[in-house]
């Protein structure tokens, strides 16, 4: 009987892997050639609304040209990075993915920026890891591009790097 039982949850496993596998090559990449997908821009842009918000002011017409900001860092990271984020951005573009893993039932670009900076912060709070790891890359990724423009340190009072 325990033999039957064991055989059953290996089976299940399996099949449960082979499915998973299957549905992963048709999800949707967040990245095209090292750079945002449209599905991966909106994504980011979104974030860019909630994370920023009351941080610093962010320039009306500003927003296109910090995307631009974090295509250039995503394509400094490594491959293995890229990947990796290619396939969280790609998870979090759809409908299912972006319930689970933000809680958010509107798409990223229909959101309010309330709305993502709270699925953000139900993200920052998870007790699942991955879901906490998912808020950490988003936040510093685009607080990251965001604070590397030499434009937007005056904000926070910060005048540049000290001449040695």
């Amino acid at each position: 009987m325990h033999r039957r039982i064991f055989a059953g949850i290996g089976a299940a496993s399996l099949l449960t892997v082979g499915v998973l596998g299957g549905v992963a090559v048709w999800l949707p990449s967040g990245l095209e050639q090292g750079k945002l997908s449209s599905d991966g821009r909106t994504l980011f842009l979104a974030v860019v609304s909630a994370v920023l918000r009351g941080m610093t002011p962010v320039q009306q017409g500003s927003q296109g040209k910090l995307a631009d900001r974090i295509d250039q860092l995503l394509a400094a990271l490594p491959p293995a990075t890229q990947i990796e984020l290619a396939q969280l951005v790609g998870i979090l573009s759809t409908s299912p993915g972006r319930r689970v893993i933000a809680g958010l039932d509107k798409d990223w670009g229909k959101a309010s920026a309330d709305e993502v900076k709270a699925a953000l912060e139900g993200m920052a709070s998870s007790t699942l890891q991955a879901r906490v790891q998912a808020f950490h890359a988003l936040r510093d990724i685009v607080a990251a591009a965001h604070f590397a423009d030499p434009s937007s340190w005056p904000a926070i009072g910060y005048a540049g790097p000290l001449e040695i």
